[in-house]
């Protein structure tokens, strides 16, 4: 019984060695993270004919860089919670804009993500105007590359927003 305990023992110790052996190192760095809070008032988002787009909010974003194994950066995860109204500068016509999304950067392809809710534009008594949600994804050329969700935003230009607003 000693024997097998021991042999038990001795077996564990080895597979325990060869898995560390093989195992991979830890990232050389930990991620890095970076919050900060911005308040923007009257940016120019569009110009529509007869009028531009204004934009006027509060945003919170939160950065989480990650890094290779040799402490390169990696990849960015921004978290974004944007709470604010844009409005048509001719007719005064303002909507809520609301908007909770995640941006994933490939810092080596220079590709990116956006994952979320990025833009819902709600009027009193109207409803929904105009709704960008789901994930799209674009090459470093920034072409899209794929689409879920309704984006007409990047699909039709701004010319949406601004038919939302008129």
């Amino acid at each position: 019984m000693r024997n097998t305990r021991r042999l038990g023992l001795t077996a564990i110790i080895v597979l325990s060695a060869i898995l560390f052996a093989i195992a991979p190192p830890a990232a050389a760095m930990p991620p890095e993270i970076t919050t900060f809070t911005d308040e923007v008032i009257d940016e120019v988002f569009a110009t529509c004919t007869g009028f531009v787009v204004l934009s006027t909010y509060i945003v919170d974003v939160r950065i989480t860089e990650f890094f290779d194994r040799d402490g390169n950066p990696k990849t960015l995860k921004v978290h974004i919670h944007f709470d604010g109204t844009t409005r048509n500068s001719a007719t005064g016509k303002t909507v809520r804009d609301d908007a909770a999304a995640t941006v994933t950067i490939d810092l080596v392809s220079g590709g990116f993500t956006v994952v979320g809710l990025g833009f819902v534009w709600t009027f009193p008594g109207e409803g929904l105007l105009f709704l960008n949600l789901g994930k799209i994804t674009f090459d470093d050329a920034g072409n899209i590359v794929f689409v879920a969700g309704p984006h007409p935003l990047e699909l039709e230009g701004t010319e949406v927003l601004c038919a939302a607003l008129d």
